[in-house]
């Protein structure tokens, strides 16, 4: 939570990433291309789920990037993605 108030100020017309409650986490690869078109072309929805995402918190950092990844991609997709990079 200190890492997200630290580098990240929402602004007031930003909300907390309610369009996002019912797209995420993504279901299928189509549904993940779609709401990266979307990040890459809004700063404000970027925005939005920078707070959505910072508000899913944790313990410690591996507490919160498991949480951000639950929060973010279904366990089926997730299978389907190569994590190392290759």
């Amino acid at each position: 939570m200190r890492i997200l108030q630290s580098t990240h100020r929402p602004r007031p017309d930003v909300h907390d990433g309610a369009k996002f409650r019912d797209r995420l986490p993504v279901k299928d690869v189509e549904s993940l291309q779609c709401l990266e078109a979307e990040l890459k072309m809004s700063p404000d929805s970027k925005s939005e789920l920078i707070t959505y995402l910072g508000l899913v918190g944790g313990f410690d950092l591996k507490d919160t990037v498991w949480r951000v990844l639950k929060a973010t991609f279904t366990t089926a997709v997730a299978r389907g993605m190569n994590w190392r990079g290759r």
